[in-house]
């Protein structure tokens, strides 16, 4: 019997000369290229072992005078990923003098910010009534694992009110972090209770005056297993006219 699904070498040739002419061809869809989502964007991460930015081992002044004018700076590369930091909004009202960046335990000017050992402090002493300073943290490629402290949210009724607007992303898309208000105790509390309010929507404030080295200020940022290459702080006050105001940032961690 003969087998039916079988082509003969003159019917093949027929049908490869038809295709050639467009004749009987199927339409195919063409590709459009999208923009990556975070999953797709998922090959683009880095690989390797932690990474920690400690700023007690770093020096003052390292960036000052690029953070002042705005730029992007790159404030530490580990493991082949640069962080760089970048300041946007009321620049202004932020001192970038020799104490109001880098901060470390011993060494002089010395701010023990949230019982820290190091830590990076925004200082602000010009008007900050209703004025926003934005700090943009940028990776030069994707970090999972991103965690770190922000350090003394408070609040001294009718000087200043720290608030705090963050948020993270991947490729542009949201990525939702934890934020942990820290209740433990350290530094020099003396019995004061917590100070971080959360406020929905990544909205943080300060509600009482406390020590500048009390923990009970802090609040953890931790996006876990989440790829991220960007996250922001948008930093204002809600009352007052003129600082000092500040808050610090605490050793940066991350996988690669």
């Amino acid at each position: 019997m003969p087998d039916l699904n079988r082509q003969s070498r003159r019917e093949m040739l027929r049908r490869s000369s038809l295709a050639a002419a467009g004749v009987g061809a199927v339409w195919v869809a063409p590709t459009v290229d999208t923009f990556l989502s975070p999953a797709a964007a998922a090959s683009l991460n880095c690989v390797g072992p932690p990474q920690t930015v400690d700023w007690s081992t770093m020096t003052e002044n390292l960036n000052n005078s690029s953070l002042a004018a705005g730029s992007l700076t790159t404030m530490a590369t580990l493991g082949g990923v640069d962080m760089n930091f970048q300041f946007t909004g009321a620049i202004s009202t932020l001192n970038f003098s020799s104490d109001a960046t880098i901060h470390r335990t011993g060494v002089a000017p010395t701010l023990l910010t949230g019982n820290q050992t190091g830590s990076f402090v925004m200082k602000r002493t010009a008007t900050i009534a209703t004025t926003t300073v934005t700090l943009t943290i940028t990776f030069s490629q994707n970090i999972t694992g991103l965690t770190f402290t922000i350090l003394d949210i408070d609040r001294i009724v009718g000087t200043f009110q720290d608030r705090l607007t963050l948020s993270a992303s991947l490729n542009g898309f949201a990525v939702t972090p934890t934020f942990t208000p820290q209740t433990g105790v350290g530094g020099s509390c003396n019995g004061q209770a917590a100070t971080v309010t959360a406020n929905g929507g990544g909205v943080f404030t300060g509600t009482a005056q406390i020590a500048n080295d009390c923990t009970r200020a802090n609040l953890l940022v931790a996006l876990g297993a989440a790829q991220v290459d960007t996250f922001v702080i948008e930093y204002t006050s809600l009352e007052g006219t003129t600082g000092p105001q500040h808050i610090g940032l605490g050793d940066v961690s991350w996988f690669c």
